[in-house]
């Protein structure tokens, strides 16, 4: 019978030492090797690592980039704060799993469990999290294709954000660091672009497709794309 292969990395050898002995029960899995650095991970090539972020998050997200450049395996977070924002900072750098620390030993061998049958293990309140960040992104990648579509160019975009505030040609020079003459070459072309005559009509255009963020006192909308 095949077993999981376990590497434990934390700042304090005492916590390695006693989940080691906690997991070294556990049927299915062994632990091969424990160490303070993630570093230690590429000679020993394990299954799975279980790494205590602690409360160095920077660090550790830093550590966790660069191993999983180079290491196959699964990286499990054990942390102490369900914050949202910070557990996605550490899927996007490579995590596979984060468990509370505050978890019992059983708990954490279950999620293990289903983590080497290849489920995604998330609690509820960061799935909804994921799937928000997923549906932003989502949005983005839609607005860029539409403006890819009319060829308008982010400088175009940027100058037509300044013509929606009100600024005129000299003044979006000034504030772009700009000829005269190039920002209204640039206004000319998102005319052109957009097939209408007045700058007016052009910033409608832009409010409606949601380019441009609502305008004060406007309810938002989903995006049209």
């Amino acid at each position: 019978m095949s077993t999981t292969s376990l590497f434990l990395v934390g700042e304090h050898a005492l916590f390695r030492e006693c989940l080691a002995a906690k997991l070294a029960d556990a049927a299915g899995f062994t632990v091969v090797g424990e160490s303070s650095t993630l570093s230690e991970v590429r000679g020993a090539h394990p299954d799975v690592v279980l790494y205590d972020a602690g409360r160095s998050g920077d660090a550790a997200l830093a550590e966790i980039r660069d191993v999983s450049e180079s290491w196959e395996g699964k990286l499990v977070v054990l942390g102490l704060d369900e914050v949202e924002e910070e557990i996605l900072r550490f899927v996007e750098a490579g995590a596979a799993a984060y468990v509370l620390k505050e978890v019992s030993v059983e708990e954490l061998v279950r999620t293990l469990e289903r983590l080497v049958d290849g489920e995604t293990v998330c609690s509820p309140k960061i799935t909804s999290t994921m799937f928000s960040r997923l549906a932003h992104l989502a949005r983005l990648r839609r607005r860029e294709e539409n403006l890819e579509s009319f060829d308008l160019t982010m400088r175009e975009l940027e100058i037509l954000r300044l013509v929606a505030r009100g600024l005129s040609n000299k003044e979006i020079a000034h504030d772009l660091c700009l000829s005269f003459h190039t920002v209204k070459n640039h206004v000319h072309n998102i005319l052109e672009k957009l097939k209408v005559e007045h700058r007016s009509q052009a910033v409608d255009y832009a409010y409606r497709k949601r380019w441009l963020p609502p305008r004060e006192g406007e309810p938002s909308r989903p995006s049209t794309f």
